[in-house]
């Protein structure tokens, strides 16, 4: 995932401090990727670029499984990300920001 972040991106994940940097994004994401096994589903419903500037804004539904055991969890989250086009011409996040639609709910 942090691939696709610039080297001095942000990321503003709901509760927590923003993180600055692309290993920072690495470490936040692993440390989710070892505590859960986590499935995503999302989409854009907004795009607009401008120039070498970007933003997406979409929903997400993200389920986390624990890995050590019990329940799991199941949030719908709405999300803005800002992209800048690279030298190389692919895409990469500057700034990631999300939050929930509703608390977090448990299901089996």
């Amino acid at each position: 995932i942090a691939h696709y972040f610039t080297e001095d991106c942000v990321l503003m994940a709901p509760e927590k401090p923003a993180t600055k940097g692309r290993e920072q994004v690495m470490a936040y994401y692993q440390s989710i990727f070892d505590a859960f096994s986590p499935k995503l589903k999302s989409s854009y419903d907004e795009v607009s670029v401008s120039g070498d500037l970007a933003y997406g804004r979409g929903t997400a539904t993200v389920t986390l499984t624990p890995r050590d055991g019990g329940p799991t969890t199941v949030t719908t989250a709405k999300y803005l990300n800002i992209l800048q086009r690279q030298s190389d011409g692919s895409w990469r996040t500057t700034h990631d920001i999300w939050n929930s639609n509703v608390p977090s709910s448990a299901s089996q």
